[in-house]
């Protein structure tokens, strides 16, 4: 590829620097940092195993009925196929043996940097290192140097480049009380109200992901306020997720009216294997984009939700919501995690931020506008 004037100025600038260090340190020292660091030239693939092309490996990673992508959830799924295409693209102009180049010259430390080196946004930059991180694990690890898989891996410096990056300050969008109780009440006035208004319900009950929606009437536990669902990343298993009564109340309600009772238009057997959620006129379950679109309809047609705001609110935002309401109603940090469903207490943290912007808002409700606090600010006056 064809160097412009600013590659070929910015080329000398780090040129000019390696020399530097070369000078201050030596060029062993420097050779074995740089080999620490992953940044090294292809090694030959470990003893015994015949080395495969970049396109094998995504052809294994996609069909390998094996592989971990089958075990992700399908929009996590659909995500990995799409980040895998602007990889393979990629690939395809950038190495003299497009998409035939063996697999462990096309994933080193350097070319994978190189490839995210432009991606500027942190959240963006995350969901390629975690579909590489999980593509590398799944199909690279067998045909990698140890040094290289240290450092794209398991390397927790500055210098590895699929390091997943803490977003600060990530406030979760989370419907207020007011818009809330108007996109339950535009749902009881749309096309499949009853179907539609549970889904919500459901959604602000238990906190469930978007894509742990699709459960079956045997899933749903009511005497134990609970429903069973299948965890982002893990559908071969099921979760329990509870559920505040007043919506467990919605939801059964919907099962019977949609479904009557067992025995009376399922035998029990097939009763309990009807999914709850599904299209009109099918038993398969509703599509997650089909639910996407009836709630950013509603947010649309919300008077108390601003255009701006309307941009930030979707069907994630219910599953904030439910960590909103249940942290300011006092439920402890622990527990919520715990009925999220995360595997780190990190996750569930950034929901502290709005309770300290909260209590920052309900401090200024302190009854002191009687008191002269700034007495002792009066210019002419000294602490003596």
């Amino acid at each position: 590829m064809p160097m412009y004037d600013g590659e070929q100025s910015k080329s000398g600038e780090v040129s000019l620097a390696l020399q530097e260090l070369v000078k201050d340190h030596g060029s062993e020292v420097f050779k074995k940092e740089l080999e620490h660091m992953g940044y090294s030239r292809a090694e030959e693939a470990p003893e015994n195993r015949t080395m495969i092309t970049i396109e094998e490996a995504f052809s294994n990673y996609y069909y390998d009925e094996n592989s971990s992508f089958h075990n992700h959830a399908k929009t996590t799924q659909t995500l990995h196929e799409t980040e895998g295409r602007l990889f393979l693209r990629y690939c395809y102009y950038n190495f003299p043996g497009k998409l035939k180049t063996p697999l462990n010259e096309v994933i080193t430390v350097l070319n994978i940097s190189e490839y995210l080196k432009n991606v500027k946004k942190a959240s963006t930059r995350n969901k390629k290192a975690a579909f590489l991180r999980s593509f590398i694990n799944t199909q690279c690890l067998d045909y990698l140097d140890q040094k290289t898989v240290q450092a794209l891996l398991y390397n927790k410096s500055m210098y590895s480049p699929l390091k997943i990056q803490e977003i600060k300050d990530e406030i979760p969008r989370f419907y207020t009380d007011k818009e809330k109780e108007e996109i339950l009440l535009l749902a009881r006035q749309s096309a499949y109200a009853m179907r539609n208004y549970a889904i919500i319900c459901t959604f602000l009950g238990s906190g469930i992901r978007l894509n742990e929606i699709h459960f079956t009437i045997e899933d749903v536990v009511p005497e134990q306020k609970k429903i069973l669902v299948r965890p982002k990343g893990r559908k071969k298993s099921k979760e329990a997720r509870y559920m505040h009564q007043d919506c467990m109340d919605v939801l059964c309600n919907f099962i019977e009216f949609n479904f009557g009772k067992p025995g009376q238009l399922y035998d029990e057997g097939e009763y309990k294997e009807q999914y709850v959620f599904t299209a009109p006129g099918s038993k398969r379950p509703i599509h997650d984009s089909t639910i996407e679109k009836m709630i950013k309809r509603l947010i649309n047609k919300s008077k108390s939700i601003s255009e701006e705001r309307a941009k930030q609110l979707s069907v994630h935002s219910f599953r904030h919501t439910f960590a909103v309401n249940a942290l300011r109603g006092g439920v402890d940090i622990y527990t919520i995690s715990e009925l999220l469903g995360h595997h780190t207490l990190s996750s569930t943290e950034k929901y502290l931020h709005v309770l300290d912007e909260q209590l920052s808002k309900e401090v200024e409700k302190l009854p002191y506008k009687e008191f002269d606090f700034t007495c002792f600010n009066k210019k002419g006056e000294d602490d003596d």
